[in-house]
Order: C-alpha cells, then structure tokens, then sequence
C-alpha cells in the first residue's frame, strides 16, 4: 500500500510520543493526517484539517476501563466530548481527539469502525516507529457516513473535503475500492451515487479544492463516477 508517510510521521511525533507504551495501541482516522494518503506529488502541500484524530484499541479490560485515567497519568488533559463521540484532549500545545473501539462512544456511529480497525495498515518510520492507519478504502467508507445531511452547505464539511482530496490526490483510490470486500464496495457505491447528484457538488468542489487545482473537479466527479456504476464491480 503507497503511503506518503514522512510529513505525516513528522508531524504527529510529539502526540506519538506523548501516548507513551499507549502509542502501539492507536490507529489514526483521517483526521488531520489526510496528506499521508495524498501520493500525487500535486498533491503536496494542500490543506489538511487541523486535529488529528485516533482510536485506541486496547488489549485488556483493565485498560479499557482506565484509559482516560493513564492518558492523564503521562499528561494528556480531558477538554471535552464532541459531537462525533470523540474526546478533545491536550498535549502541551497540542490537541488531539480520541475515542477507543470497542467503546461505548461510538457504538452505533459507524458500521464501519470495527471493519477498518480490522484491515488497518502499519506504516513503518525510518526510526523503526509504527504508525497504524485506516486504509483508503475504510477511511472513505467511514468518511461517507460521516456527511451532512442532505440540505447542508457540502463547502465546509470537512468530511466532503477529505473525500474531494482522497478522490484527487489519490489516482490508485479507484482499483483500491474495486479491490475491496463486496459488502464495503457496494457501501460505497451507493453513498457516492448519493453524493453525485448533490445539486451544489460541483460548487463544492471548487470551493475545497485549492485554486490552481480547480480542474482536478472533472477529476473527481469522474473517479467517483467509475466507482458508483456497476460495471465497476462486475
């Protein structure tokens, strides 16, 4: 699997650290580390959301039950819940937010949680450091049920963002998806015709997408096509 990790693994080294031993244990969503799936070098560069986001998936009761008291212990502060079932904590300057699966949190959140931590994937650091990661196929998958409704404004959503750029910065997104479990694939077919006739779609793209990359609109509206039609799954 093609990851462009460096920045990505740069930039989280001061959360990696400061999760301590808990650092094996957390898989990053999408949220704030969208670049380390961006593998067009166009794509360099462009804007990533601020907050990153993980869940920690913890081998022992023991440990589900005291994790916000040991995040505490190596210095993490508790700021707040959001709506999404993520908890926003600080790390000296920085701010993260987490959630643990299996959880009660996000118990009926996502039906595809359980599937993506399942078929996460490892992204090696020259250093030797591990960093677990939602592959394309579940972050989209994920993503697509995270959408507004319907009668919301697509343009500062950044779900629909982080779709947009997967679709535009990723050209292997489109096999990856055709390679996928049937039961993910035909989510993700219907979700996407669902968001192909939006009526403000085309709006909404020039709107997240950068301004010298505006073209890449035809781009993404014809990736999401290839993968909502059937003949992608034949």
């Amino acid at each position: 699997m093609n990851f462009h990790k460096a920045p990505t693994l740069e930039r989280l080294s001061p959360l990696l650290n400061g999760l301590g031993p808990f650092q094996r244990y957390a898989i990053w969503v999408g949220n704030g580390i969208l670049d380390v799936y961006l593998t067009d070098q166009a794509a360099c560069g462009w804007r990533v959301p601020r907050e990153a986001a993980f869940l920690l998936q913890l081998p022992s009761l023991m440990e589900r039950y005291r994790w916000e008291e040991i995040l505490k212990e190596l210095g993490w502060q508790r700021l707040g819940m959001t709506e999404t079932g993520f908890t926003r904590y600080s790390f000296k300057a920085h701010t993260a937010l987490i959630s643990t699966w299996p959880g009660e949190a996000l118990n009926g959140r996502d039906r595809w949680y359980e599937d993506a931590c399942f078929h996460c994937e490892r992204i090696l650091g020259n250093n030797g450091s591990e960093l677990s990661v939602f592959s394309p196929l579940y972050l989209l998958a994920t993503t697509l049920d995270s959408l507004p409704p319907r009668e919301a404004d697509l343009r500062y959503s950044e779900s629909f963002a982080r779709i947009a750029y997967l679709f535009a910065g990723r050209p292997e997104l489109v096999e990856e998806i055709k390679k996928g479990f049937y039961e993910v694939r035909q989510h993700i077919q219907r979700e996407l015709g669902l968001l192909l006739s939006h009526p403000d779609l085309e709006e909404a793209l020039i709107h997240v997408l950068p301004q010298e990359e505006w073209y890449l609109s035809e781009v993404v509206i014809a990736r999401m096509k290839e993968v909502s039609t059937s003949m992608v799954f034949s």
